[in-house]
């Protein structure tokens, strides 16, 4: 049965990548349409993961990358774009359509390693999707990808262009921005005639942004919330890291564009 056939129900769904990410969206996914008998997971993970996964009861759901790639009708990759550099697979099921969920990884690069059958979404952080405040963009439009993302709970914005993708992955990064530079007194009003006509994206996120960060009964929380979005070498931490040097949030802005920019023509020979 051809892929936009079927039930939500019935999808066989893989995931590579047990990060935070990647473990709210098995969540998520179950408490919408997923059962766990259609879930595959693949990671290269820590003992901590290990027992993250055990206590999630999602055991029996580990298997061999090459194995998910075959039998699952939908592959969602929520790795970190470093990691995609030396990844390597031979077999990929003739109809299974794959997902990209990393940051900065053009559609030509996943094209190279899973064939046509790709989409990129990216999603605002573990944190918003579990308050069910959560955002998603997709490109290109692929009909069942809206479907599981809008049963999930998401917001979804399909794009008209591939570079729209680095302003919504910027944009996603705000909440951990807005933290830090209520800790460091920084001035974060940012007006539309501050935003360049090509971040206008970026003016309507933040605007979301400011209404999904929690409240926090501590620094330590606080400090945790921006620790947990923050990867190494990653855009979250291009922004905070400027925004640490500069205190102004629109030159922060600036450096997670050309972040994600450099991230994605890194991928390009």
């Amino acid at each position: 049965m051809p892929l936009g056939k079927k039930q939500l129900s019935d999808l066989k769904i893989g995931i590579i990548g047990a990060g935070h990410l990647g473990l709210t969206m098995v969540q998520v996914f179950f408490k919408s349409f997923l059962s766990p008998d259609n879930l595959l997971i693949a990671y290269k993970g820590n003992a901590n993961t290990e027992r993250i996964i055990a206590d999630l009861g999602l055991t029996d759901s580990v298997v061999p990358v090459e194995e998910l790639c075959t039998a699952a009708d939908i592959v969602f990759i929520f790795i970190r774009p470093q990691s995609f550099i030396d990844f390597k697979i031979t077999t990929i099921g003739a109809d299974t359509l794959f997902v990209s969920g990393m940051a900065g990884v053009p559609l030509t690069s996943l094209e190279e390693v899973f064939g046509e059958n790709v989409c990129r979404i990216m999603t605002s952080g573990p944190d918003t999707i579990r308050q069910n405040k959560a955002m998603a963009a997709i490109y290109p439009f692929n009909e069942t990808v809206n479907r599981i993302i809008t049963a999930s709970g998401f917001e979804p914005t399909i794009l008209n262009e591939e570079q729209e993708m680095h302003y919504f992955t910027v944009g996603f990064c705000l909440p951990a921005a807005l933290v830090l530079a209520k800790k460091l007194g920084i001035d974060v009003e940012i007006t539309p005639i501050d935003i360049k006509p090509a971040y206008a994206i970026i003016r309507h996120i933040y605007v979301w942004a400011k209404g999904v960060v929690p409240e926090f009964s501590s620094d330590k929380e606080a400090d945790d919330y921006v620790h947990k979005m923050a990867t190494p070498g990653g855009i979250t931490e291009a922004i905070l890291i400027n925004l640490e040097k500069s205190k102004d949030l629109l030159q922060a802005v600036e450096a997670g564009v050309e972040r994600s920019m450099a991230i994605s023509d890194g991928f390009v020979s």
